[in-house]
């Protein structure tokens, strides 16, 4: 059974006593690790700044790895304008037609990058409330980035993230019933969901 926590690359790689004291604990407490932001679409462009590389990224992932944490990627794509870059955010007006293709060479060149160093992925991140992509394309643009993620990373397990699924109420509730109905249409169309 995983017990994971999710780190900061940042936090996780300083060298000096709170550092050292981060990566104890969270070998003593944990055997499993996911990123908080690194892997989010922006900060790996380095759109958040100098603290925020894919060198520190994988570097991070690494040690993790060679630890023997179990690693988690979190996510490929972020359907929402306001958690994509601003490249794609500026396509919006200018070319829509180019951005599936975009997302499409981001997921694999980020599958690519950390292939070694992530065990399984969240292809897709809170669809429930963040569909702008799914609105503008249809929902069938979420089969194209589940079957480039299998591609990319075969033998990965691939997954969707959302939130308040049995805390928002359990099933039965719409939360709940919306989370079934997109990985019912997911599976139906034979997307490589785990």
């Amino acid at each position: 059974l995983g017990v994971g926590r999710t780190t900061a690359p940042g936090r996780l790689l300083r060298n000096d006593a709170d550092g050292e004291m981060y990566r104890a604990k969270l070998l003593e407490l944990f055997n499993a690790s996911g990123n908080e932001n690194a892997l989010k679409w922006p900060p790996w462009d380095g759109a958040w700044g100098p603290d925020w590389s894919r060198e520190q990224t994988i570097t991070a992932l690494r040690w993790l790895k060679d630890q023997g944490l179990y690693g988690r990627g979190h996510v490929m794509v972020w359907p929402v304008w306001r958690n994509l870059p601003k490249s794609i955010q500026d396509l919006r007006e200018t070319n829509p037609d180019a951005i599936p293709g975009r997302v499409l060479e981001h997921i694999r060149e980020i599958g690519a990058a950390t292939r070694d160093v992530v065990d399984e992925w969240d292809v897709l991140n809170e669809p429930r409330t963040n569909h702008d992509l799914m609105d503008l394309f249809g929902r069938g643009i979420m089969l194209d980035w589940f079957r480039c993620a299998r591609e990319v990373v075969p033998g990965k397990d691939l997954y969707i993230n959302d939130f308040g699924i049995l805390n928002g109420g359990g099933p039965g509730t719409s939360v709940h019933e919306t989370y079934k109905d997109t990985i019912r249409f997911l599976l139906d169309n034979r997307a490589p969901v785990d």
